[in-house]
């Protein structure tokens, strides 16, 4: 028997990145580097990503106080976030 389908979306300075996995499984991966030129774009794509591979949970880092990541990057998270939170997946924020 298959595993779920689980899509991880990750930001960074300059790019948003993907994994699909099912079960232990990569099945799927990339990279998007106009996906991070706002959070209207990050949350553009991560929808796109979300219709395209049709997972059944979705995975993103929390915000945290003290995380690392400041600026951008934070907005780009929250609006990775609000795209999966509005879908039709079970979404799940972990720390980093």
């Amino acid at each position: 028997m298959a595993g779920y389908k689980v899509l991880g979306v990750a930001a960074a300075t300059g790019k948003i990145g993907y994994a699909l996995l099912e079960g232990e499984r990569l099945i799927d991966w990339g990279l998007s580097k106009v996906a991070s030129k706002s959070p209207a774009q990050a949350s553009a794509k991560t929808s796109y990503w979300i219709d395209l591979l049709n997972p059944e949970a979705f995975v993103s880092e929390r915000l945290t106080k003290g995380m690392r990541k400041h600026g951008l990057t934070i907005k780009l998270l929250a609006a990775i976030a609000k795209a999966a939170e509005d879908g039709p997946v079970i979404n799940v924020t972990v720390p980093r």
